[in-house]
């Protein structure tokens, strides 16, 4: 028998196992009363990592102000392939996004940001020129990267979900009679003494 504490998301992503789900993916069955079930029934002491699909496009700073309480810590960003998970090609496409809050590390691209948004446009041009290299690496074997670029340069960058850290009851607080949520995906939780 195996037994584990953490949820694990899959190496490889298919159509029908995203995290966060775009609006108009109506292509997925989603139990999203289990998940709530999950949340509720935690300890008030958990902090917990909760995977947010909203029923609306919106932009990351909406996100954020419709989330005051909790930690948005990444965003997935809309690139024109999430409603089916699906390449032009017919290929399985992994989401992309940017972390939310900076980040102090060394070697961080988001350390010294004055914009995270416009950080994740560079660094989605750079890896464009080495597609090849940035799918070898990844576990996404699949990026389709100019046309998902092509699509965010029209279309501007507008989350259809986030991940968010925060104590439990924070971030049921930051959710329950919320109509912009469509989907509850409960991540990793732990025992922590949380302070902002």
């Amino acid at each position: 028998m195996t037994t584990s504490l953490e949820r694990v998301a899959p190496k490889h992503p298919t159509e029908t196992n995203p995290w966060l789900i775009h609006p108009e993916n109506r292509n997925l069955k989603l139990d999203t009363g289990r998940e709530w079930r999950v949340l509720n029934g935690l300890p008030d002491e958990i902090v917990v990592e909760a995977y947010i699909s909203f029923n609306d496009l919106m932009t990351v700073k909406e996100a954020e102000d419709a989330m005051p309480n909790v930690d948005v810590v990444w965003a997935a960003v809309d690139t024109g392939v999430e409603k089916t998970n699906l390449s032009k090609d017919g290929n399985v496409v992994s989401p992309i996004g940017y972390p939310v809050q900076r980040n102090s590390s060394t070697w961080s691209p988001f350390r010294d940001a004055a914009s995270n948004e416009e950080v994740f446009k560079d660094i989605l041009k750079t890896m464009e020129n080495h597609e090849e290299l940035a799918t070898a690496i990844s576990s996404a074997k699949n990026l389709a990267l100019p046309e998902r670029i092509a699509y965010i340069n029209k279309h501007g960058v507008k989350t259809y979900g986030v991940v968010v850290t925060g104590p439990k009851k924070d971030v049921l607080a930051s959710l329950e009679n919320r109509n912009i949520v469509r989907y509850l995906k409960v991540g990793e939780v732990k025992l922590w003494n949380w302070s902002r």
